[in-house]
């Protein structure tokens, strides 16, 4: 259960991003919050004194606790920084992976390794394997081995992972690449999933498909449920309705683009958007297998077309390279100092045609 005081803190962060309490604006005293929240004023302290390390609101002996504007407020986490994280001037970069073996990945870690070459910078690797405790790990002795900032790709279940609050404690420069983590604050740079998928699914309406399934991996990963986004925004704009009945979501893997496949073909569906390249390894097979070459197709990334696939296929090619290095150019200019809001780069994919396996 959450200490008393930090859900103190937490209601007060919570008031200050909505705009309730503005940058300059004095909070009620000390006896009057104590009052509102029913607790001692030491508990209340406490409270303060997280929002204070976190550059949030500043405090004047004799006059009360203000809040401070976003420049004022960086300045402040900046200060405990020097404090909190001793590894600034460090020449170590750390980079973390859900699945090296995904071909997303490995030209993420090249575009990153080339910038921190091009800095005088060592480059260290971690693989969690999607597995959230590993994951943490990582993290963690990442931190502990004195790396000046981290490059990381969340995977579907990072938002329950309690690293990234120790890293935010700690002051350690990060930035986030291929998807966000859901009440996150953080630079990230990503394909532009959402209009990918909005192109992916215009092309199978151009080619005719009025019913057209969508699979993806868990909707939890912000990855998936942007390009579900795209999927529904190109229907509705030529007033076609979704039908759950043609929506799978499952695991990351070719065994369940395989089943998703064999369920698709076994429905009334014309076209179908895959959003992973794992899944669309599987839901290939189950369609070349098959024989059917009447099945409009769009995929993300760059799978394996099986030889004996008969349909034409739009690959939405993710640019692996440029997504790694803009992530290493955003992460140095963080570590540089000074201030700077946080950053959201999308990178468009681009659209390959490949027409019958090959």
């Amino acid at each position: 259960m959450m200490p008393v005081y930090k859900k103190i803190a937490s209601d007060l962060r919570g008031k200050i991003k909505e705009g309730i309490f503005n940058p300059g604006d004095r909070l009620s005293t000390e006896n009057e919050m104590s009052n509102n929240y029913n607790v001692s004023r030491i508990t209340l302290k406490k409270a303060l004194t997280i929002l204070c390390r976190e550059g949030l609101i500043c405090q004047i002996p004799g006059r009360g606790s203000f809040v401070c504007d976003e420049k004022e407020a960086f300045e402040r986490r900046e200060a405990e920084n020097r404090k909190c994280n001793p590894n600034k001037n460090s020449k170590i970069v750390a980079i973390l992976v859900p699945t090296i073996s995904e071909s997303l990945y490995p030209e993420i870690v090249r575009g990153v390794e080339d910038i921190c070459h091009a800095n005088e910078c060592q480059l260290i690797l971690g693989n969690y394997d999607t597995d959230s405790a590993k994951e943490g790990k990582y993290i963690q002795d990442f931190i502990k081995t004195g790396v000046c900032g981290m490059v990381l790709a969340p995977s579907y279940n990072s938002s329950q992972n309690e690293a990234y609050k120790i890293l935010n404690e700690r002051r350690v420069p990060y930035v986030l690449v291929d998807a966000s983590i859901k009440g996150l604050e953080s630079d990230l740079v990503a394909t532009d999933n959402l209009e990918g998928a909005y192109q992916g699914t215009k092309y199978l309406i151009e080619k005719g498909c009025k019913r057209i399934a969508f699979v993806c991996g868990w909707l939890s990963a912000s990855s998936s449920q942007e390009r579900w986004f795209g999927y529904k925004k190109a229907l509705l704009e030529v007033g076609i309705t979704e039908d759950q009945n043609l929506f799978r979501e499952g695991a990351y893997s070719d065994e369940f683009g395989y089943g998703a496949g064999k369920q698709i073909l076994g429905s009334n569906a014309d076209g179908v958007l895959c959003a992973n390249e794992p899944i669309a390894n599987g839901l290939f097979r189950a369609v070349a297998e098959s024989g059917n070459s009447s099945l409009q197709i769009a995929s993300f990334d760059t799978p394996f077309l099986p030889a004996n696939l008969k349909n034409a296929v739009l690959l939405l090619g993710q640019q692996k390279y440029e997504i790694g290095r803009a992530a290493a150019e955003l992460l140095f200019q963080r570590m540089s100092g000074g201030y700077l809001p946080f950053r959201k780069i999308l990178v468009e994919p681009q659209k390959i045609l490949k027409a019958s396996g090959k």
